[in-house]
């Protein structure tokens, strides 16, 4: 027996210094990173400065990060580093462990919540994990943000292909390990992120705060709506709705905006003329954004400026010249449009008189001649 356990200590010595040894890349020193293989005094800097820069290491991968190690280094040094500290806890016959990571960032949020099924944990087959959520703070209404999650394993290195399924806090969930995610309406929300590998699994819970779109709403001069989007990301404005009185009109799904473009819908689209009453709304119908005159709609109610006489263009007037009496002697007579309308009938009227009076005179003078026949008298009469 005693035998037994010497071997058995002395398989499990080598693996309890591998562990002592393990170099945490988001405290050591740089003589303590100059111990990694093929770490030297230059890159043990460039670490050294990449973590004071940009914050701790999330995972041992992210070390590739810094200029100088590639992918050859990382396989040289993975399983002699580490980004936390592991504290094991123990409280009766179910274990948690905790790995103490400081994120420092202004757009994103990391929760790190470790768990193990209780059955297995009692049995001791389970390991634990730790799942770690990092999304962002603040979104904007119809912007899609990535939400990312990573499993890690009792040793605090990333687990391979773990399930993870999103709950977004506002009736819609999604699974995997980076998603994107866009919420309709403003509101605080509540982000819950399950991770599972094997037989443990892992929650974690972060708040988001979704804010409003950056829209903006104009009315064209032909009755059509232009929405504009006003920020520097793409809007998914699917589901959306304008409202005018009765009319309603529902966005298509995936309709996108690009950053500080617009889309316009044109009336015949809308089924209605648009007018400053039209209001564009989110699929809760809150109002996002309500209607103004475009640049070019006679909506706007600006006065409408006239060209004075001096700076509108001459109108050119062709008018015959009249003959005066001093020149002729008499008036012959005038060429205006109101005078040459009575003139140009009697011309008419003579010429058809004419006309119809030769007619009439070659009619008659074809016609044969009758010779009226005389009869003799009584006295004329021979009677033999």
């Amino acid at each position: 027996m005693k035998k037994l356990l010497k071997t058995s200590f002395l398989f499990l010595l080598p693996l309890q210094l591998l562990a002592a040894t393990l170099v945490n890349i988001n405290t050591a020193d740089l003589a303590t990173l100059e111990t990694l293989n093929g770490i030297g005094p230059s890159k043990g800097q460039a670490i050294i400065d990449y973590r004071t820069q940009h914050g701790p290491f999330a995972k041992i991968e992210d070390i590739m990060n810094v200029s100088g190690i590639g992918t050859a280094t990382y396989n040289n040094i993975k399983n002699s580093i580490t980004v936390g500290e592991t504290i094991t806890q123990t409280t009766g016959t179910t274990s948690t462990t905790q790995t103490s990571t400081s994120t420092q960032t202004t757009q994103t949020q990391t929760s790190a919540t470790s768990t193990s099924s209780d059955t297995q944990a009692a049995a001791g087959v389970a390991p634990v994990i730790t799942v770690r959520a990092t999304v962002p703070t603040r979104v904007m209404v119809g912007g899609g943000a990535y939400f990312e999650a990573t499993a890690l394993g009792s040793e605090g290195l990333p687990l391979p292909y773990p399930r993870c399924i999103w709950n977004f806090g506002d009736g819609t969930t999604a699974e995997g390990c980076r998603v994107l995610h866009a919420y309709s309406y403003p509101g605080s929300y509540s982000v819950v992120i399950n991770a599972a590998y094997n037989y443990s699994s892992a929650i974690s819970r972060i708040t988001v705060e979704a804010v409003a779109a950056q829209v903006s709403l104009r009315v064209e001069a032909d009755g059509s709506l232009t929405l504009v989007n006003n920020s520097n990301q793409q809007l998914d404005i699917g589901y959306w709705s304008f409202l005018q009185g009765d009319h309603p009109f529902i966005i298509p799904e995936a309709t996108d905006v690009l950053a500080g473009g617009g889309v316009r819908f044109a009336p015949a689209v809308l089924g209605f003329v648009a007018t400053t009453d039209a209001r564009l709304l989110y699929p809760n119908q809150a109002v996002a954004a309500s209607a103004v005159p475009g640049d070019s709609s006679p909506l706007r109610g600006e006065r409408v400026v006239v060209a004075s006489a001096k700076t509108s263009a001459p109108k050119t007037i062709v008018q015959a010249s009249q003959p005066t009496r001093e020149t002729t002697g008499q008036v012959l007579g005038t060429s205006t449009k109101s005078d040459s309308s009575p003139m140009l009938w009697w011309s008419l009227g003579g010429l058809v008189f004419v006309l119809a009076t030769g007619g009439a005179a070659a009619y008659y003078a074809r016609r044969p001649k009758v010779v009226a026949e005389t009869y003799p008298t009584a006295e004329e009469f021979d009677i033999e």
